[in-house]
């Protein structure tokens, strides 16, 4: 084989092996990239209180089709001997704490209802909630109008009683009340949630293009942002 063979063939190994490791890298990209930021890699700040940080830091693979294991879309619980429930907000999976007024969240991008420039299997936060009562009888409950499911009060413009209801650490800025399910009405009693960002991504609530109010740069942690008002659930 004569000398400039010998080059051109070396030559084309290089290239050959350069695009390997391009491809090894894309895919090893793609891998971190599919896999990594939803199953095991939230890297969950010291803050985070106990069992939530041990449970954030095994998040389980998204599945569209069922809740993670060990989550559920939904929270039962009991106001005045009746039942009254929690949740089926889109994206949201929750967890029960050993103290019955701590409840631990996942908010993922189910249906690009969040996040427009994300998947929408992507895991947007974390969530830590406390169970707050606001100073209500349940005849004073603000309640949502047909064919509206959620009646929305801007924390901004709140009563200061309602507001202090929530907790002092940074980042309590969303309150969302369980409902009665027979009756189809918001109960005066929620969460207070503070959504902690495992990512950066724009929060539009699914509204390309900015129209949402809140709409906002997030990046990862506390989210101080997050769609700062009380919202009254009245049930599917």
């Amino acid at each position: 084989m004569s000398e400039e063979t010998t080059q051109r063939a070396g030559r084309s190994w290089i290239s050959v092996g350069a695009m390997a490791a391009l491809i090894g890298a894309a895919v090893g990209l793609a891998g971190w990239w599919w896999f990594g930021p939803r199953q095991g890699s939230v890297a969950v700040p010291g803050y985070v209180e106990e069992p939530c940080a041990t449970w954030f830091r095994d998040v389980p693979r998204y599945d569209p089709g069922a809740p993670p294991n060990g989550w559920t879309r939904l929270i039962v619980g009991t106001m005045d001997g009746e039942q009254i429930v929690y949740g089926n907000i889109p994206g949201h999976y929750w967890r029960l704490t050993p103290d019955p007024d701590v409840i631990c969240g996942l908010h993922y991008n189910t249906g690009h209802t969040s996040a427009t420039g994300e998947h929408s299997d992507a895991l947007l936060y974390i969530v830590e909630g406390r169970r707050a009562g606001l100073p209500l009888e349940r005849s004073e409950t603000p309640q949502p109008e047909e064919p509206w499911r959620v009646r929305e009060e801007l924390l901004e413009e709140a009563p200061v009683a309602w507001t202090e209801t929530a907790p002092e650490e940074p980042g309590y800025v969303y309150w969302r009340s369980f409902y009665h399910p027979r009756e189809r009405t918001a109960a005066p009693v929620g969460y207070w949630l503070r959504h902690i960002a495992v990512s950066s991504f724009t929060f539009d609530n699914g509204q390309d293009g900015g129209e949402y109010a809140f709409t906002h740069s997030v990046r990862p942690g506390i989210d101080l942002e997050f769609a700062p008002k009380l919202n009254f659930d009245a049930g599917p």
